[in-house]
């Protein structure tokens, strides 16, 4: 017996979209089987992994506008070499790890990313409602993850919550897609 799901997910009505895989059998036992999946979550329970996407500031150069958020990681898991991590984000670094975590796992359907920019015009994407609002988006986009038993343990997670300077990482792995494959 195999997963079915509709065709069309509507996004707006289903905040809370879980990350589902394609394609998985529910009694075959395998590596994503949901038994195997739970036996490994049950095993990671003890390790914690506390997210919290905060503060976001404006930087302004002279090319371009952006915000920043900061990321602080909290852990006891053995594959992260200290407890306390804290890295600034901004959206595109979500995008790599979105395109990143997709290409790694063909299977998973990774939760989406909130839209880049806003329909009524550029200047509301600075006004604090519009940077709350992406900040909740994007730190439920990191629960999600975070949450999930295979995409807990990605490398290019770990990355993205310890590396101060992601350029590096981006080079290697290019975006393949926009935020939810949406524009």
């Amino acid at each position: 017996m195999s997963a079915q799901f509709p065709a069309h997910l509507d996004l707006e009505e289903e905040e809370d979209l879980e990350v589902f895989s394609k394609n998985t059998s529910l009694t075959d036992g395998g590596p994503s089987s949901p038994s195997s999946m739970m036996n490994q979550y049950r095993e990671e329970e003890e390790e914690e992994l506390f997210i919290t996407v905060d503060h976001p500031e404006s930087h302004v150069t002279a090319i371009e506008t952006f915000i920043t958020y900061r990321v602080m990681t909290k852990t006891s898991r053995s594959d992260f070499d200290c407890s306390e991590f804290e890295v600034r984000r901004r959206y595109q670094d979500f995008l790599w790890l979105r395109s990143t975590l997709e290409e790694n796992h063909p299977t998973l359907i990774v939760h989406p990313l909130p839209e880049k920019f806003v329909m009524k015009g550029m200047v509301e994407r600075f006004n604090d409602d519009f940077i709350e609002t992406r900040r909740r988006a994007l730190q439920r986009f990191l629960d999600k993850i975070r949450d999930h038993p295979l995409l807990r343990g990605s490398p290019s997670l770990k990355v993205f919550l310890t590396a101060q300077d992601l350029a590096p990482h981006r080079k290697q792995t290019p975006p393949s897609s926009p935020a939810g494959g949406a524009q």
